[in-house]
């Protein structure tokens, strides 16, 4: 089973595949062994085609698809001998790998309270919102800074600011603090954006409890880690024995309270409540299987459950709306389920549709709740911005979005009549499979971007998401 969050990256490590594969069969070699394959087959007559391969085309496709690969493999090694394959040969420099990165190498955080994006790794310049940048050349080179941290506020110029040297432990995944003024790492490194002075906050963990999430309150007083504690070193071969999920007070570190927590990789396994005095957060369900999560609201002062959500599911998210009525948990299969809050009822299970259809590979991890809980707004994985009705389940809206890359955060303004969504940042070229060197591409990387999108025009179904100016909200 994949974990949601991989979910992406396994799509598009399997586009490069089959990039890789057309690459491979168009080589002259492999376009000789093609045809006469295809030669063979059609010379063959329902008597002499073997009884396996008659009954079992697909299967027979697959293993000559597996044969010519193989071939073109060894002609590759007998071309350019064991030597060269390993980047060995009488101290030659070692050849670099035929694939660059498959995935963005700076990836977007995003404040939720406040209009501030952030990407760390980039240029030593100012990059746009959207903007392209080279990240490898031809030869393999990088181009880019790991210590170049990138920040926009979108409300006031599309350019970032860029403060170098941010030399932290953990690349990614990061946090930003809802009021957007610090960044914060997974072993509780703090760069404050406005000075650039650090902080080590204690109570993150160490080298036998990793912190693998972190969620804030919505004031920004309290912090939500996921917490895996390991035997010995964590490697990865060995498995976390006890998962926890530990709320600190974010200016001290001082644990408050710890809590159950999945032995699943989610970032947002847990959402707090908005008064600050309660969680809902997944939990290992042991009557049934062994990636299904049941959610609980668990009170901060005591660690009592208060309400419990049923049924367990494969969860991916979960958000709660502005006035604490309603809780949604998104489902690995394309399923969104509303409760009430206070009884856990359930209001209604959504099933994601596409073109008509139920989607099962829709899995939701942006959405929230419009500021007076009417609606729910969600932006499964296919590209589309979809809004809900919150007491009924009705789809109320859906708009497609042609964009670069997928949305990792949405925002209703606070008079429930615009949505903004921010994309990830997304790879380009550079990912192809080179039989020789000359022929491989430059990476880039588009950084992620910001747009608006009106409740009047979703509504009517004549919205497009527009790149937000300098000077909105």
């Amino acid at each position: 089973m994949k974990h949601p969050e991989d979910d992406a990256r396994d799509r598009e490590r399997e586009e490069r595949l089959d990039e890789a594969i057309a690459s491979i069969l168009s080589e002259p070699a492999m376009t000789g062994v093609r045809e006469r394959l295809l030669k063979r087959a059609a010379s063959w007559t329902a008597a002499t085609v073997p009884h396996a391969i008659r009954w079992r085309p697909p299967a027979f496709a697959g293993v000559a698809i597996a044969a010519s690969i193989i071939v073109v493999v060894c002609l590759i090694f007998l071309r350019r001998g064991p030597g060269e394959m390993q980047g060995g040969g009488g101290g030659a420099e070692k050849p670099r790998s035929a694939f660059f990165e498959a995935h963005p190498i700076a990836f977007a955080i995003v404040a939720d309270e406040a209009p501030i994006l952030a990407a760390l790794s980039g240029p030593r310049d100012p990059v746009s919102l959207g903007g392209k940048v080279m990240t490898r050349d031809e030869t393999g080179k990088l181009l880019v800074f790991p210590d170049a941290l990138h920040v926009w506020d979108w409300t006031k110029s599309r350019s970032s600011r860029v403060r170098n040297g941010v030399a932290m432990r953990s690349a990614r995944p990061l946090a930003l603090s809802p009021d957007g003024k610090m960044l914060v790492s997974l072993w509780g490194e703090a760069i404050d954006l406005e000075t650039g002075e650090r902080k080590d906050f204690p109570g993150f963990g160490d080298e036998r409890h990793r912190v693998h999430s972190i969620r804030f309150s919505v004031d920004g007083k309290s912090v939500a880690l996921l917490v895996w504690s390991y035997e010995g070193k964590p490697n990865q071969y060995e498995r976390p024995i006890s998962p926890s999920t530990r709320i600190l007070e974010w200016t001290t570190g001082k644990l408050l309270r710890e809590l159950p927590a999945p032995l699943v990789h989610l970032s947002r396994w847990l959402a707090f409540a908005p008064d600050g005095r309660s969680v809902v957060l997944g939990v290992p369900d042991a009557a049934s299987q062994p990636r299904d999560v049941r959610l609980e609201r668990r009170d901060l002062a005591t660690g009592d459950v208060m309400t419990r959500f049923e049924p367990a599911l494969k969860l991916v998210a979960i958000a709660i709306s502005p006035d604490g009525r309603y809780v949604c948990g998104s489902e690995y299969y394309g399923h969104l389920f509303i409760w009430r809050t206070d009884s856990g009822k359930l209001v209604k299970e959504i099933a994601i549709t596409r073109d008509g259809k139920h989607d099962p590979f829709a899995q939701v991890e942006v959405m929230q709740f419009s500021p007076d809980g009417r609606y729910l707004a969600a932006a499964p994985r296919h590209k589309a911005l979809k809004v809900y009705e919150t007491a009924t389940g009705r789809e109320v809206a859906q708009v497609p979005l042609d964009l670069p890359s997928f949305v990792t955060h949405l925002r209703w303004s606070k008079d429930g009549q615009a949505i903004t969504i921010v994309t990830d940042s997304a790879h380009e070229g550079g990912g192809r499979l080179s039989i020789e060197p000359q022929r491989r591409t430059p990476a880039y990387d588009i950084y992620p971007a910001v747009y608006r999108l009106q409740w009047k025009e979703i509504l009517s179904g004549t919205a497009v998401p527009l790149p937000v100016a300098p000077g909105g909200d």
